[in-house]
């Protein structure tokens, strides 16, 4: 009962650290509508246990022990994530120093493991979205309960052999490869050792200060929100992303600025020169001036995208406005969303084309928003000739 005691008051305070530590995270992290990197997963293999009166046994008998096990668990940054793994194996002993297999005995064992998993790729290599392969370490604490020990007849010879189910605690060293499948899935193969006391093979009185067990697992893992840690950009190049691009809207509102000034000044000359006794018809350019962009229906949600200089790839605040865009259709009874500029015309639309078209497949693949409530509009016009008492969408993708 002590032993049960310890275990409860274990988990109790590893989960507030870790609720803690997840509320710390959202506090400083851009939200993208995920489900918060929560992800689940099945593991199979071997189990290898080692320590004390093992050497009578054949090593190929000690590898045939199979070890099932599901884990748990969530993503708190790209870098760190909590896991909670249950395993169940069997394993294989001797009674004693260099007995021969008809001394051998059997039991299984239950164990229950809280990690901690650091992602090396990330911490070394920097945070991508698109990586597929990854290295992890594993720390954690372990619990591992034993029982249905085997009874053979010379039992009674070995007092010290206890054939009663028990409770051994000890710490996990691992290190785990990943392979991201798609979105959702991930294949994974863990290398594990298992350091516990010295009650977990059932013999205490064997000169043994420790027992353990080697796991060799290979499993699947499924992501509900489609991300490892993705929602949680880094809050340093978030901010120079955001430098960038508010550098860049400064130049472009300077130089529409200066052409208005250009024109202008055109204007203005024209007014002043002399009249002429013969007058020649001069055909001129006209002056177009872009039409002041303002914000007045209650019912146009607007957004504006922002990209790297000929680039079509979206940053981290672009996402961040496609993903609210997404939620706002959602509330407002799934309305049609338009791609669009904010000018009277497209300047350039085969860029115009793939910026667009890469907002269209970040709402399709990443939102599961319908295809057919999502415009690609050249003309700007149409889209502001949408009547004001119409719900819709509006992403206006930057030229520059």
């Amino acid at each position: 009962m002590n032993y049960l005691k310890k275990i409860v008051l274990a988990s109790m305070m590893l989960a507030s650290v870790c609720t803690s530590v997840s509320a710390q995270g959202r506090g400083n992290s851009i939200n993208d509508g995920t489900q918060d990197n929560w992800y689940m997963g099945v593991q199979g293999g071997i189990l290898y246990n080692w320590g004390s009166n093992g050497s009578g046994v054949r090593f190929s008998r000690k590898i045939q022990q199979i070890n099932l096990g599901l884990l748990a668990g969530k993503w708190l940054n790209p870098n760190f994530a909590v896991q909670l793994e249950l395993t169940n194996g069997g394993n294989v002993n001797a009674a004693a120093i260099n007995t021969f297999d008809d001394y051998t005995y059997y039991w299984n064992s239950l164990s229950a493991q809280v990690d901690l998993v650091a992602n090396l790729s990330n911490l070394f290599a920097g945070y991508d979205p698109q990586r597929q392969w990854s290295v992890r370490a594993m720390v954690g604490l372990v619990a591992d309960h034993t029982g249905h020990f085997s009874q053979p007849e010379w039992n009674a010879h070995f007092p010290y052999y206890y054939g009663l189910s028990n409770t051994a605690f000890g710490a996990k060293l691992g290190i785990q490869g990943a392979y991201r499948i798609d979105k959702n899935f991930e294949l994974n193969a863990e290398l594990s050792n298992t350091f516990l006391d010295n009650s977990y093979d059932g013999i205490e009185d064997d000169g043994n200060s420790m027992d353990g067990h080697l796991n060799i697992l290979f499993g699947v893992s499924y992501y509900f929100g489609g991300k490892q840690g993705g929602s949680h950009a880094s809050r340093a190049k978030a901010s120079r992303e955001e430098r960038r691009q508010q550098a860049a809207r400064e130049r472009a509102t300077a130089y529409r600025e200066r052409q208005q000034r250009d024109n202008q000044n055109r204007v203005n000359e024209e007014k002043v020169k002399p009249a002429k006794t013969v007058v020649t018809p001069v055909v001129e350019e006209p002056v177009v001036e872009e039409v002041p962009y303002v914000d007045t229906s209650v019912n146009h949600a607007k957004y504006n995208l922002y990209f790297a200089d000929r680039s079509s790839t979206l940053n981290t605040m672009a996402k961040d406005s496609i993903s609210d865009a997404a939620r706002k259709m959602r509330d407002w009874d799934n309305c049609d969303i338009y791609i669009t500029v904010k000018g009277n015309k497209v300047e350039n639309s085969d860029l115009f084309m793939e910026r667009a078209d890469a907002v269209r497949a970040q709402l399709l693949n990443e939102y599961f928003v319908p295809a057919g409530h999502v415009y690609i509009e050249k003309d700007p016009m149409l889209v502001r000739s949408v009547s004001g008492e119409k719900k819709c969408v509006i992403i206006y993708v930057e030229e520059q």
